[in-house]
């Protein structure tokens, strides 16, 4: 039995801690002050021109993704009520999931994310003041899924700005934080 015990890869190991974390990260919504107005590819959010924005200190967005049976979102408002949320918002959060999961294995830690989460996003933006928090949410789900892969290894600010990219195309911009 023991030389059965000493030939299981420390692979799945590794992967079956990874399943079991719950990530946690926050990132603050951004001001644009020259647009780059329209993308050149579209599928990867890369601007048509450059642009200028600055990064807020606050208020600031919370996602916690978990392994789970089922893929779901939970949205929240600051107070806590819960935000109804459109098939069309929906849609696009799982998009980007598979995108970073399709991404990660590009960079061969296709076995990093759970293959399905349970998302909560809790959004500390007050709304109607002129801030978008799409930004703020695609950058701290970017660094949440950067967070499942530090077992093997950490991401580039470069790699985690990619994965917030492709979900908003300001979201690059929050995950570098100043004046970019």
């Amino acid at each position: 039995q023991n030389s059965e015990m000493t030939s299981i890869p420390t692979r799945p190991k590794i992967f079956f801690l990874v399943c079991l974390m719950k990530i946690t990260a926050s990132a603050t919504p951004n001001i644009a002050l020259i647009k780059y107005w329209g993308n050149r590819h579209e599928a990867l959010r890369l601007p048509a021109a450059d642009s200028l924005s600055m990064t807020l200190d606050s208020p600031s967005v919370t996602v916690s993704i978990e392994p789970s049976e089922v893929w779901s979102v939970r949205s929240t408002y600051q107070d806590g009520t819960v935000r109804m949320m459109s098939m069309k918002e929906l849609e696009r959060l799982k998009k980007h999931f598979q995108f970073a999961q399709e991404y990660l294995a590009t960079l061969g830690l296709d076995t990093m994310l759970p293959r399905q989460c349970a998302m909560h996003i809790q959004s500390n933006v007050p709304s109607g003041i002129g801030l978008a928090s799409s930004a703020a949410v695609f950058a701290a789900l970017a660094e949440a899924y950067a967070g499942f892969t530090l077992p093997k290894r950490s991401l580039t600010r470069a790699e985690v700005s990619v994965l917030a990219r492709t979900g908003s195309g300001s979201a690059s911009r929050s995950v570098l934080g100043g004046f970019v």
